[in-house]
This record gives C-alpha cells, sequence and structure tokens, in this order.
C-alpha cells in the first residue's frame, strides 16, 4: 500500500512538473471574457494592467485559454500531492 501510495506521488509529483515547465512558456497575463448580451470581449490581464484582445488575434486568446487550463490541471495535481501525503 505504502510503495503505491509513494508511485502515485511521484508520477503526480512529474505531471506538476511537466505541467510547471509548460506553463512557463506562455505568455504572461490571464485571459478573461467579459459578456454584455450577445457579445464577448477578450481581456487578458497582465498584473493590475487590463489590455484588450481583438478577435483578429484569435490564436494569442487560444493560447491563453489553453495556459488557463494546464493552471488549472496543476492546481489539481499540487492538491492531490497534498491529499496523497497526509494519507
Amino acid at each position: 500500500m505504502i510503495q503505491n501510495l509513494d508511485t502515485r506521488l511521484n508520477k503526480l509529483q512529474t505531471q506538476c512538473d511537466y505541467l510547471r515547465r509548460k506553463i512557463s512558456a506562455f505568455p504572461e497575463g490571464e485571459l478573461s471574457i467579459q459578456k454584455n448580451g450577445s457579445y464577448q470581449r477578450w481581456i487578458i490581464r497582465k498584473e493590475e494592467q487590463s489590455v484588450y484582445c481583438p478577435k483578429s488575434n484569435r490564436s494569442l486568446a487560444e493560447i491563453m485559454a489553453l495556459k488557463k487550463i494546464l493552471l488549472s490541471s496543476a492546481t489539481g495535481s499540487r492538491r492531490r500531492i497534498f491529499s496523497a501525503k497526509f494519507l
């Protein structure tokens, strides 16, 4: 049982390290979508600054959305590692 936990913990740590490396390669900031009725605006937030991302720059919005997904996965991995350490 302990060996299985150690194996699982090592896999989660490896996954967390991989996600951290991937995330560091992305541009700074976070994608935010503002909705007003049927209209949507893409906003890139960097520290305390917000920059409008036009629809013509869809590739940047897709990259930032992928970064948000990877950050969510990394957070989940860190939670599982924390839980596994205290079982």
